[in-house]
This record gives C-alpha cells, sequence and structure tokens, in this order.
C-alpha cells in the first residue's frame, strides 16, 4: 500500500517542487496475522469489519485518546478533538444521539478508483529508410526556411518559439493518449515509464531510504484527480511516484518514505532533490 499526502494550502505549491507532497509505502508479507493468503472473492457480499483498536473520528488512524465527556468518540490527538468538538460535536456530545458517520470536512471525499487495462491503438511502426526519408524532408524545410544556422545565431525570440514547440509536442503526445479515456486518475506500470507532459523531467531518482536500492517508476497521479477533489489551493501537472525496486520489507519502522515527482505545465527549473528525514 502506498499512501499519498499533499498540503491544501495555495502557498506551499512551487512549480516542478513537492516538498509539499509526501510517499509513504507499507505492506506485508502474503503469509501474515492480519489477512488471508489467496484475496477474497469479491463477488460475494461481505459484512463490515469492525476495527480492533479505537480509530480517531477525523483521521481513521488509531485512536487512543477518548472524549472524557460522552466516551463515544475516539481522537488520535488534541488537534483533531478540537477540530471535531468545532464541527459539531459539541452539539452532539452527551445526547443519546451517535454521533454522525460520514468524511470529515478536513479529509478530502472518498473514491472508489476503478482500474482496467488501457487499450491503445497500434500505430504502423516506419522502417529505418522511410525515418531517413522524413528526416531529409525535414532538413530540406529547414534549408528552404532559412533555419539551418547555428543555435547561438538565432534570436531570442525564435529560441523561446522552439521551446515552446517541444512543450507543445510533449503535451500533445499527452493529450492524444489519454484521449481514449479523457477522466483518468491514474495510471499504474511498475517499473515503466510515466507518461509526460512536458520536457522537465528528473535527471535522477533518489535510492530508496531503507534499503539503499535503486527506485523504480510505479504510479502517476494524474490532473484529471484536481476535478474530483475540488480544491481550487491544490494544483500539478502530474504525480509521478517512484518506490523501492526491491519492496524492501519496512520492518519495524512501519512504512517508507518513497519518492514523488510533481511535473507542472509550465517548463521552469527542474525538480530539486527532496531534503532527508532522520530516521528514529
Amino acid at each position: 500500500m502506498v499512501y499519498l499526502f499533499v498540503c491544501a494550502k495555495a502557498s506551499c505549491y512551487e512549480h516542478n517542487q513537492s516538498k509539499n507532497i509526501l510517499a509513504f509505502r507499507s505492506q506485508l508479507p502474503r503469509t501474515n496475522d492480519f489477512y488471508g493468503f489467496n484475496p477474497p472473492d469479491e463477488s460475494k457480499k461481505s459484512d463490515p469489519i469492525p476495527s480492533p483498536i479505537p480509530l480517531c473520528t477525523v483521521c481513521g488512524c488509531r485512536g487512543s485518546q477518548q472524549c472524557s465527556r460522552c466516551k463515544k468518540v475516539n481522537y488520535c490527538g488534541v488537534i483533531h478533538q478540537r477540530i471535531d468538538w468545532k464541527n459539531g460535536h459539541k452539539t452532539s456530545c452527551g445526547s443519546e444521539e451517535r454521533p454522525p458517520s460520514g468524511n470529515s470536512p478536513i479529509l478530502f471525499p472518498q473514491f472508489e478508483i476503478v482500474t482496467e487495462p488501457e487499450e491503445i491503438d497500434a500505430e504502423p511502426k516506419l522502417s529505418a529508410a522511410e525515418v531517413e526519408r522524413k528526416q531529409m524532408e525535414e532538413y530540406e524545410r529547414l534549408v528552404s526556411e532559412g533555419k539551418t544556422g547555428e543555435l547561438s545565431e538565432l534570436p531570442e525570440s525564435e529560441l523561446d518559439n522552439y521551446s515552446g514547440q517541444i512543450e507543445d509536442k510533449h503535451f500533445d503526445k499527452f493529450k492524444k493518449r489519454i484521449e481514449a479515456d479523457p477522466d483518468q486518475i491514474l495510471r499504474y506500470d511498475r517499473k515503466g515509464d510515466p507518461l509526460w507532459l512536458s520536457p522537465v523531467v528528473p535527471e535522477s531518482i533518489p535510492a530508496c531510504d531503507q534499503c539503499g536500492g535503486p527506485r523504480k517508476f510505479e504510479f502517476q497521479i494524474m490532473p484529471q484527480l484536481l476535478n474530483s477533489l475540488k480544491n481550487e489551493n491544490i494544483d500539478w501537472g502530474t504525480l509521478a511516484i517512484y518506490t523501492c525496486e526491491q519492496s524492501c520489507d519496512p520492518a519495524d519502522r512501519g512504512y517508507v518514505r518513497e519518492f514523488v515527482y510533481k511535473q507542472d505545465v509550465v517548463n521552469t527549473e527542474p525538480q530539486a532533490p527532496p531534503p532527508e528525514i532522520g530516521h528514529e
């Protein structure tokens, strides 16, 4: 399981920077004390499984603290207890009514993500001779337009135009790839390649914090998700998540931080590596 956390403050967002976006991986071996060795039959209806431990009514994490008055709700700490008090528990505390269930107003809305294989129309591959012919045609076109001089001789306006054309090509490729399913919010392709929308890509991917091994691309969050979150403070072009290639055991740490690369539509500067988090 990979958990992705983002800040909801607009002031925390910078172009091609992911300092305010964190990904944490947590996993169990196939044989464990909590889940069966084989996956459940999803075609059969099952009753809700009660949590063996009390959970925070605000965030759903372990809630070791309890409302001292009604003893009906739990919290992970004082901060979420205060939030819940202001958001309605003040009026219901002590009454016979059960606390209202549902998503907390400080959390994003919950949705079910339906996944299916991507269908790509096969395009005919050009032979080496056809590629060479197209390249020659392009060169002859540049010669006829007088654009075969040195790059340093081009005016700044031409360089800006050329840079824009490069970005347009990336963005056009991005749009063409998703046009068959324009509402997609996630693309999963472990050890594959992300679908970029601009030429600003990571120069290198940091090694795993836990084992020191290489990280590989696993999945990306698409900009279409922003339409469902309905939060104007949040913005990204795409979020590419890289995880440990060996899926190393988090051991007693429980969670391992993974790498997130945030790519925006606007081309500015390559993303700086995230600050390191010390081990406890």
